[in-house]
């Protein structure tokens, strides 16, 4: 079982995607049969509320979104750049969605607390989602994960 010897407590893995990776350290592990559990050193929950409203690609939340970045929209989308949110994922009881930015007290009033998801989604599919409480998570299914693999 050369993975089971791997992943030892103490260790640091990375969990990444193309537009995000955060590193955590490994604090327990279990094995059953051939899976590995593991319980890492902190949360990857990232913002948790409830929706108030939806647009094509878009759900606005009734939280306040620590780290969102405060910048312009451009014609209902967001400029280039950085953004804590990319690559994250939103999810709820019957799916998830990938995270490409979100927006915290934009110039105008409907920019407020916005989730800008990275595959186009109509709203009449995100509409189920409306007094729903979702989350937001730093990683999620078909994610990767990196362990460095020291021999003596």
């Amino acid at each position: 079982q050369p993975l089971a010897r791997t992943v030892q407590v103490g260790r640091t893995l990375r969990i990444y995607n193309e537009s995000r990776t955060a590193l955590y350290r490994v604090i327990d592990t279990d094995q059953e049969g051939d899976l590995i559990w593991m319980s890492l050193n902190d949360s990857a929950l990232l913002a948790r509320g409830q929706v108030v409203a939806v647009e094509d690609s878009r759900l606005q939340l009734d939280s306040y979104l620590t780290f969102a970045r405060r910048r312009p929209v451009t014609d209902g989308e967001l400029i280039p750049g950085p953004d804590y949110y990319a690559g994250a994922w939103l999810t709820q009881e019957t799916g998830q969605f990938q995270v490409v930015g979100a927006v915290q007290d934009g110039e105008n009033e409907n920019e407020r607390n916005t989730i800008y998801l990275q595959e186009p989604v109509d709203a009449r599919k995100l509409r189920a989602l409306e007094h729903q409480s979702v989350s937001i998570w730093q990683y999620g299914v078909g994610d990767q994960l990196e362990l460095a693999l020291i021999e003596a």
